[in-house]
């Protein structure tokens, strides 16, 4: 059905934006042991092209619509303030929601003005085409929270993951910088294939589309990003469980430094007809995924949380291994952890870099705040005193603030 009775219907501006940004495609490319997809992609400021590498295995799994596309694009031409113009093929549900609900949640989040869809091509209502369910995987807390209740230990052995994702779309360096993707990839092929399950790996130059704007940065649009990688394998994958970036507790559609704190809300409208991105974790605390996993020689021995991007493995002095060391140390399993982390190197820093964890009232610390007054763990006397003192003045502050406030 062709679409262009709908889009005077669904146009949110109607006057014609300087920028424009036109993406036509896909075209499919082997390259050696590759299969490389091409969006073509026409601007005054953006690259010339849109790409994803899989490996040639897995040629039955790429959808042919531009639903990748718009979902990797839509927030750069926010940004950007530029119209999208799409020439092929696209789901009906995606295109409606990109319009109508998508654009919407991200001005409230992130603050962009919404654009014009302008499409020329078939809109798609088509059924899943194959049953299976995939989820990313980094080998982080979160990949592992969600492997325990899907398969590891499934409550219902027919809702399982048959595939794990490994996306480079920008948490792991810029496109031209390949030392960290190769490194953190070799990682997690060594875990999948420890765990049992294949493992995927998407390769894109994605990151070149945000990484013109510093405010684009990955933990602000990783939603998106992630997406997008999910909806190019969509023939082959009809489920796709992304995990959360917060408890629901702290879902709300109001001004954040990133769009995953409305994960719950967003994926749903991310999904096309054929493809559904599920928000999974966040009926769980940091701790109770922890508490999950921590008992698992699979995750004891190839755990990695670090942030370091100089590091080999996890460096267990960063603000994220100190964090997920301590509540370890608390659930008892700290020495099981040895072939993973430096657990010396985590002994050494803990008590200065605890300080951090019980002065902050962000919710992860709020969980290890409470974990450790349940499990009486102490810190040294002057770390104590340092948060005493911290608190205090935090306290003065925000009566400051307040008195402020009412004169």
């Amino acid at each position: 059905m062709n679409s262009d009775f709908r889009i005077k219907e669904f146009m949110l501006n109607p006057a014609k934006s300087v920028n424009q940004i036109e993406v036509c495609g896909p075209l499919v490319k082997i390259k050696g042991s590759e299969l490389v997809v091409e969006f073509k992609v026409s601007s005054n400021v953006l690259p010339d092209k849109l790409y994803f590498a899989v490996d040639e295995k897995y040629k039955d799994f790429i959808d042919n619509s531009l639903n990748a596309a718009l979902v990797a694009l839509l927030i750069p031409a926010m940004r950007i303030g530029a119209d999208l113009y799409l020439t092929g093929d696209i789901s009906e549900k995606l295109y409606l929601s990109s319009h109508l609900k998508l654009q919407h949640l991200v001005k409230k989040v992130l603050g962009y003005e919404p654009v014009q869809i302008r499409h020329s091509g078939n809109l798609l209502n088509e059924a899943p085409v194959a049953r299976r369910s995939a989820t990313g995987f980094s080998g982080g807390v979160d990949s592992y929270s969600i492997l325990h209740d899907y398969f590891f230990q499934p409550i219902n052995r027919g809702a399982t993951i048959d595939i794990l994702v490994f996306n480079n779309v920008g948490a792991n360096g810029t496109t031209a910088e390949s030392t960290l993707f190769e490194r953190r990839k070799a990682q997690a092929e060594v875990a999948a294939d420890t765990i049992g399950l294949p493992l995927m790996v998407i390769n894109s130059n994605m990151d070149d589309f945000y990484a013109l704007y510093s405010d684009l940065h990955f933990f602000k649009t990783h939603t998106f990003r992630n997406s997008a990688a999910a909806h190019l394998i969509s023939r082959g994958v009809s489920e796709y469980k992304y995990a959360a970036a917060c408890g629901y507790s702290d879902v709300k559609v109001a001004t954040a430094e990133t769009i995953g704190y409305i994960d719950p809300i967003t994926l749903s409208l991310l999904s096309s007809e054929k493809l559904d991105l599920q928000s999974e974790g966040a009926q769980y605390t940091r701790s109770e995924k922890i508490g999950q996993i921590a008992s698992n020689p699979i995750v004891q021995e190839n755990l990695h949380v670090c942030v370091d991007h100089d590091a080999s493995g996890n460096c267990s002095v960063c603000q994220k291994c100190v964090r997920t060391l301590l509540v370890i140390e608390l659930l008892g399993y700290l020495n099981d952890f040895r072939k993973s982390f430096n657990i010396d190197r985590y002994l050494s820093v803990r008590n200065e870099r605890a300080v951090k964890f019980m002065v902050d009232n962000d919710s992860f610390s709020e969980d290890i705040q409470s974990m450790m007054r349940q499990h009486d763990l102490k810190l040294g006397k002057w770390n104590t005193a340092e948060v005493v003192g911290k608190r205090t003045w935090r306290r003065i502050k925000t009566g400051i603030k307040g008195m402020v406030g009412k004169g």
